[in-house]
């Protein structure tokens, strides 16, 4: 930007309700209106790629730790530890761990199914106590249809020091 920007400067009395009226306008003032307006819409649309740049960089990037992710498994696994500490060239510490999840969800459609009624009316909580208290659903209904999975990953994290060893 030049040192010497030059702004319209309009008397008060001509300025109504914070709107220009160009007409009260010199033509130089009216060019350097325009030029302002110009170069508002510019800096907004360069704004507005380089929003969008910075989104497609984001998603490149987590693309790129996902493949990261699933690498680093597959040898956190290959080697069987629990625990993998690298010391990080910022002096902190990268820490891979080993995660299991044991998860346990109601099969709502086969539930449903079960019982004879459409999967939307049993949706929630209520739905499920509405039919409890109808006697229409029991407990041992509820646990036959439960599914257990069972899902293993990795932890990663940056820690600022490493564990020291536990004594036996």
């Amino acid at each position: 930007m030049e040192a010497t920007e030059k702004t319209i400067e309009t008397p008060q009395n001509e300025v109504e309700n914070d709107v220009i009226d160009p007409q009260k306008m010199t033509a130089s003032e009216q060019e350097l209106l325009i030029e302002q307006m110009n170069r508002g819409e510019l800096e907004l649309m360069d704004d507005l790629v380089h929003y969008f740049q910075n989104k497609d960089i984001i998603k490149e990037r987590e693309l790129e730790n996902e493949i990261l992710m699933d690498k680093m498994h597959a040898v956190f696994k290959q080697r069987g530890e629990m625990e993998i500490f690298k010391e990080l060239p910022d002096g902190m510490f990268g820490k891979i761990s080993f995660k299991r999840n044991m998860r346990e969800t109601l099969d709502k459609k086969a539930l449903a199914h079960t019982m004879g009624v459409s999967e939307e009316e049993i949706k929630t909580p209520v739905d499920l106590c509405m039919f409890v208290s109808q006697g229409k659903l029991t407990p041992k209904t509820v646990n036959e249809h439960m599914k257990k999975s069972d899902t293993e990953g990795i932890s990663v994290k940056k820690v600022k020091k490493m564990p020291k060893e536990k004594k036996k």
